[in-house]
């Protein structure tokens, strides 16, 4: 069984050591334990794959260009082609898996185009991300991706109900949306594992681990930090992680006078995580009141999965993955009194920090292993394709054998939404104004959101049938929409019989002016198509005509 696995997010090293890389890998793993043989087409790599991954075919998507966000988005959005093409030129799939971006929607209609499942994971309201803490220049253009490729896709999951609610606001995602929460390798979690960074004996280890952003509540941990810190000088903290607030926090920290309390990291490999983990007494997540918190943590399962309680912000997801009292502490975001009083409540009671973290690792032994949302994503999807469903079985290990997909897929030839461009001009002397027309309908295709594989550029009369050029475009069939600035460019007469014989075809016409062309146009076709007619069929004139059209007729 193969599957596709789309990242083209240029903003995720699939093989570095960020959440979302770490995301991908762990869906990469599962879908291989279960049998299936996995292709990653990529923007990003990020590094080396690990050992247990070597094994993956990578097949790298060009590289997101520096220089202005405007042409890094035009180029992010011109590789659907390059990615389309790649896929087409491998053996068929059974199933597409794409990690939501900006700008890619051709795997989804890839999938759509064989009739089989194509799973979007869509992780954050990335148009608002975007447009929010960077610089999105083109959002129209980006609208109309997200619409398209939600659209295309057949099954759309995502981390909470937040982002469903979120999706659910696109007609295109009625329908197909799913909440699946993140997950966590338990096994790289085991419960005896020595700490990497052991505190001296009486310390209390309070720990964080993510990317120091604005959003992750940085400065509320430090002002409970230092509530305790004040009372309990035994405290530590460990921040495990870096990111675009580092220097702005360790300039709160030595104002504060914390400096040497307080053990900051910096980046580390994934792979040192659990040793960083197990070197902790409590884990927070202290989240500061965000009207739009769609996230589901990493950290946070990863921090029940090594069995340590947690203080947690009472919003979001965490509200349902953590029950306040039974697996974790929940506090009111942005409340650095509040965060201070649970940290203090459990650095004075280890049997409720016992109780609290074996009740934390047993929610992910039931419901949150990677492998278990995995099968979850798969169902989902399976069950819209019941002509394409899974022979599965259960090995005694547990493990989960895929035999095959019953049904069959067709191809289409031509790519959904795939475009080609004919420009003509009278005479060589407007060659000036062809590359103009070329340029416009251009910029025509991408405001539409189509993928332009040809363009045909021509000199010749409107009045000719027998234009070589055009006679080759109508030919081929390997496109979706021929795009024409008018009807004249095309044709005078006869452009209501092509639109008829091409829709035929399942090619559609776009004609961008509708108005009538200037009578000048005209005229310079009728001269050009004289002065194109053979010196045999020249007639001279039964009456006297203008100088001029004398003039054109002695040549």
């Amino acid at each position: 069984m193969r599957v596709a696995y789309i990242c083209a997010d240029p903003g995720i090293p699939v093989f570095g050591q960020k959440g979302c890389s770490i995301h991908v890998r762990a869906v990469i793993r599962s879908l291989q334990r279960k049998g299936w043989q996995v292709e990653l087409f990529v923007t990003k790599l990020g590094g080396l794959p690990p050992s247990d991954l070597e094994n993956v075919i990578v097949h790298q998507l060009p590289k997101s260009p520096k220089g202005e966000p405007a042409k890094r988005e035009m180029a992010s959005f011109s590789a659907n082609l390059e990615l389309r093409i790649a896929l087409e030129n491998q053996k068929p799939f059974d199933l597409v898996y794409e990690r939501y971006s900006l700008w890619s929607f051709t795997a989804m209609e890839y999938a759509r185009s064989l009739g089989i499942p194509g799973i979007l994971e869509v992780n954050a309201p990335l148009i608002e991300e975007q447009a929010k803490y960077r610089v999105l220049v083109n959002r129209d253009l980006a609208e109309k991706v997200a619409r398209r490729v939600f659209k295309a896709a057949s099954t759309i999951v995502t981390v909470s109900e937040e982002m469903k609610t979120y999706l659910y606001a696109y007609p295109e995602c009625q329908g197909k949306v799913e909440a699946v929460p993140n997950g966590v390798n338990l096994e790289r979690f085991p419960l005896d594992l020595k700490p990497t960074l052991p505190a001296s004996p009486g310390t209390f280890t309070i720990g964080f681990v993510g990317t120091l952003e604005p959003w992750h509540g940085l400065p509320t941990l430090v002002e409970a930090f230092e509530r305790l810190y004040e009372l309990y000088p035994s405290v530590r903290l460990l921040i495990v992680g870096d990111g675009a607030e580092r220097e702005s926090l360790k300039a709160d920290l030595l104002i504060r006078g914390l400096l040497s309390a307080v053990q900051l990291t910096g980046k580390v490999p994934h792979e040192e995580v659990p040793g960083l983990l197990a070197s902790m007494d409590v884990a927070v997540a202290p989240y500061p009141a965000l009207t739009d918190f769609y996230f589901s943590p990493l950290k946070v399962y990863e921090y029940m999965a090594a069995g340590l309680p947690i203080v947690a912000s009472d919003i979001g997801q965490l509200k349902t993955l953590i029950e306040n009292e039974e697996n974790g502490l929940l506090c009111k975001p942005g409340d650095p009194i509040a965060l201070a009083k649970a940290l203090n409540r459990l650095r004075r009671s280890e049997r409720e920090r016992n109780r609290l973290g074996k009740a934390a690792r047993k929610t992910i032994e039931q419901n949150h292993t990677w492998d278990a949302i995995v099968t979850v994503i798969l169902d989902l999807a399976m069950s819209k394709y019941p002509q394409c469903s899974l022979d599965l079985h259960r090995a005694e290990s547990g493990t989960v054998i895929v035999d095959g997909l019953r049904g069959q897929t067709q191809k289409n030839k031509a790519l959904p939404l795939s475009a080609a461009i004919y420009a003509r001009v009278s005479s060589s002397g407007q060659k000036k104004q062809l590359e103009s027309q070329v340029e416009g309908l251009k910029q025509y295709a991408a405001a539409k959101g189509y993928q332009v594989l040809k363009v045909v550029k021509e000199i010749g009369s409107g009045l000719d049938d027998r234009r070589q050029k055009l006679g080759e475009l109508l030919k081929s069939d390997n496109y979706s929409t021929l795009i024409v600035e008018s009807k004249g460019k095309l044709d005078w007469f006869g452009t209501g019989y092509i639109e008829v014989l091409l829709k035929r075809l399942g090619i559609a016409l776009e004609i961008v002016n509708t108005t009538e062309n200037e009578p000048n146009e005209l005229m310079h076709d009728l001269i050009e198509l004289n002065l194109s007619l053979s010196p045999r069929t020249q007639r001279k004139p039964s009456c006297v005509g203008s100088k001029k059209a004398i003039a054109l007729r002695s040549k």
